[in-house]
């Protein structure tokens, strides 16, 4: 799932909706582009704070995975580490749109751009 700072306010119910369909592993990117604010982190501690207190209660924790609360995540890469892990590099990732169209990655779908 890519966050940004006009959907991080429905992560948990996201996340919960996926985790009740079966997926096991599930990737949580924010965007990089300018417009984050100190607000839009609260809302993005927030759910994610809910999204704990629900995988604590269900024992989600034991068999499931979500790319936030990997402890070895979110560590500064080496100096010398240049790879792009983007799916958009063109070999990592396939998306598939609703239309049925082909993008190397998630983020240039028009669907995960918005109207802007």
């Amino acid at each position: 799932m890519t966050l940004s700072p006009d959907n991080i306010m429905w992560t948990f119910i996201a996340v919960k909706d996926l985790l009740s369909q079966g997926y096991q592993n599930i990737n949580l990117n924010c965007i990089y582009e300018e417009g984050w604010t100190y607000k839009h982190a609260t809302v993005l501690y927030s759910e994610l704070k809910n999204l704990t207190n629900y995988m604590l209660l269900n024992d989600l924790y034991k068999t499931k995975s979500l790319s936030m609360f990997r402890t070895h995540a979110f560590c500064p890469k080496n100096p010398d580490d240049n790879d792009n892990w983007c799916g958009g590099v063109g070999n990592m990732m396939l998306a598939i749109d609703y239309k049925g169209d082909l993008f190397p990655c998630l983020r240039y779908m028009e669907s995960s751009l918005g109207s802007k």
